[in-house]
């Protein structure tokens, strides 16, 4: 597989377990789960704080996976080491 394809998976696989990630934060502060960690229960701000965090991070691997940029596996880009030296 090119690099490329694994990158693509890499982004899809993430951007689904920041999604679900959040979709857990949003039921705890829908029902009120409990949730405890040895003997230590953690706050339920802590899911205010996770939801929009683990969110933003779905968003922002769905707007890589989906938008037309320039990255350094493209044969386009070449961080100016192609360039012929003067």
């Amino acid at each position: 597989m090119s690099r490329a394809t694994w990158q693509c998976l890499y982004l899809v696989i993430s951007g689904a377990v920041f999604f679900l990630v959040a979709v857990f934060h949003l039921l705890r502060l829908l029902y009120d789960w409990p949730v405890v960690v040895g003997t230590w229960t953690v706050p339920l701000w802590l899911s205010y704080v996770g939801l929009p965090v683990s969110f933003a991070y779905c968003v922002w691997a769905a707007w890589l996976l989906f938008t037309d940029r320039k990255t350094p596996i493209d044969s386009s880009f070449s961080g100016g080491r192609d360039r012929a030296r003067f």
